[in-house]
């Protein structure tokens, strides 16, 4: 899906977001190897968008919560020039609300595909809460 902006963009594998004054409204999706690499490297930053109870349960390591539930863009802190790659649980939440998260200003943003559910999966560590 394509809307109207006045920006133009290109993300560092070569897609395009924004194109002429259009700008792309859906997400373009990466995987938990990837992001882990980009983590590593300090190419990126990870904003989780679930709710609080959720995060406290269990989250990424590092991962910034930004609930979507009272998303700001303001409370997201680190560098506008780096990529931001935003998840849920298991990717519906990120993907329903790509239009918001997309008009957060970063240099080239992305959902982790599968959410921390994929994390997980692709054997990557994430911390949890002692509470039981």
């Amino acid at each position: 899906m394509v809307q109207h902006c006045d920006r133009h963009h290109v993300c560092p594998n070569g897609d395009r977001l924004y194109q002429g004054e259009e700008i792309m409204t859906d997400l373009l999706e990466t995987d938990a190897k990837t992001v882990n690499d980009w983590l590593k490297d300090g190419r990126a930053i990870l904003i989780d968008i679930r709710e609080p109870n959720e995060y406290a349960q269990e989250h990424i390591s590092g991962a910034q919560l930004v609930p979507l539930s009272r998303f700001d863009p303001e409370a997201i802190e680190g560098d506008h020039d780096k990529i931001a790659v935003f998840h849920c649980a298991g990717g519906s939440r990120t993907k329903m609300n790509a239009a918001l998260l997309l008009a957060t200003g970063f240099k080239a943003i992305y959902h982790l595909k599968g959410g921390i559910g994929a994390w997980k999966a692709a054997g990557l560590p994430t911390e949890t809460s002692n509470k039981r």
